[in-house]
């Protein structure tokens, strides 16, 4: 199964973070999630973004100030993430909210993370910060065990 990262590179920093949470999800459930860090030197980017888009069948949107004023995620990314969602019913997308912003301008159509006591909770606002990203991270995998109907893959024995 094919996964896709949105986030604002003015957020580089915080998303390197989650994306080590996220691992654990990867492996939970045999998921590879791409990101835009991934782009090899001479490759068309906007061309490697929307293939990947195309692809993927989970898809994380790391909602912050930054990415609702990236013109590229408004105009190119999301269109084309919803694009794939219309055509294809079996496509989740969870947004996570990694800072305090307007989440619901791309996130109102589905449930964001993390919750705490049934309210959208900024990462940036979780003391530590690390709960908040394993409250999303929990979520994500929640989520993907009911969308898809898979449990967790266990580790081998050796």
């Amino acid at each position: 199964m094919n996964g896709f990262i949105s986030y604002a590179h003015d957020d580089h920093r915080l998303f390197k973070t989650f994306r080590t949470h996220l691992k654990a999800v990867e492996r939970a459930f045999g998921l590879t999630f791409w990101s835009d860090e991934r782009i090899n030197a001479g490759y068309h980017w906007n061309q490697e973004i929307l293939k990947r888009i195309e692809a993927a069948e989970v898809f994380v949107l790391l909602t912050s100030p930054a990415f609702l004023a990236s013109d590229y995620i408004y105009e190119k990314e999301l269109p084309a993430i919803q694009a794939r969602r219309a055509v294809c019913d079996q496509v989740l997308v969870l947004p996570v909210v990694l800072d305090t912003c307007y989440w619901q301008l791309v996130g109102a159509l589905w449930q964001a993370a993390p919750v705490e006591n049934g309210s959208v909770r900024a990462i940036a606002d979780w003391k530590p910060q690390r709960q908040g990203h394993d409250r999303a991270r929990a979520a994500i995998s929640d989520s993907i065990k009911t969308f898809y109907g898979r449990d967790p893959i266990p580790l081998a024995a050796p």
